[in-house]
């Protein structure tokens, strides 16, 4: 009668046994992973992965820009003599005149909706 002792301890000499350091089943498989890499890269994306891919340069390029025109209109812009800044609108209620036509519109529009 065999006991678990001496089923496992075999089992451990029979794996010893099996071990040898050989790198060559190792070697061999390189290029069959080479060649399955490949074939993932040149396969073509689909969904969300590829729509990312091709998305985002373009937005990261749209927002450069926009925030160059932005910067190069506000260097640029003509100042008003009445200087508001945003927090003295907040903190006024928009009574304050900003000089800005547009701006005093939103403002005004806000006021009389809000």
């Amino acid at each position: 009668m065999t006991t678990r002792r001496s089923v496992a301890g075999e089992a451990l000499r029979r794996a010893g046994r099996g071990l040898h350091e050989d790198p060559e089943r190792l070697v061999a498989g390189v290029p069959a992973w080479m060649r399955e890499a490949a074939r993932r890269r040149a396969r073509p994306a689909d969904g969300f992965p590829a729509l990312a891919a091709w998305a985002l340069p373009r937005l990261a390029a749209a927002t450069a820009a926009a925030v160059v025109v932005a910067v190069t209109v506000s260097l640029w812009s003509p100042s008003s003599s009445s200087t508001v800044s945003f927090e003295s609108l907040i903190l006024d209620d928009g009574v304050a005149d900003t000089g800005d036509e547009l701006f005093d519109a939103l403002l005004g529009a806000e006021r009389n909706h809000g």
